[in-house]
C-alpha cells in the first residue's frame, strides 16, 4: 500500500468541477427516482409481462446512462477513478 501525499490531495481536489460533480450527480438522482416511479407505475397499470420488459429496458437504459455519468465526472468533471 502506498501513502497518499497532502499535496497531491490538494492538486486533484483544485483540478475537480465540484459544479459540474453536483449537477451531474442531483441530475442522476431526480433521473433514477423517475425511473423507478415509472417501473412502479409499470407494475400498478400494466400487465406483468409488459413491467417485466419495461424493467428489462429500464436496466439497459440506465448502463448507458450510468456508463456516460461515469465518463463524464472522470473525463470531463475531473474526478479520479480510485484505484
Amino acid at each position: 500500500m502506498g501513502s497518499t501525499d497532502a499535496g497531491e490531495i490538494a492538486s486533484v481536489d483544485a483540478m475537480v468541477n465540484k459544479q459540474l460533480c453536483a449537477s451531474i450527480l442531483v441530475g442522476d438522482a431526480f433521473h433514477n427516482f423517475g425511473d423507478g416511479v415509472f417501473i412502479g407505475a409499470a407494475f400498478l397499470t400494466c400487465s406483468s409481462a409488459v413491467a417485466v420488459s419495461i424493467v428489462i429496458a429500464t436496466v439497459f437504459h440506465e448502463m448507458a446512462q450510468e456508463l456516460a455519468d461515469f465518463i463524464l465526472l472522470t473525463q470531463t468533471a475531473g474526478l479520479p477513478v480510485m484505484k
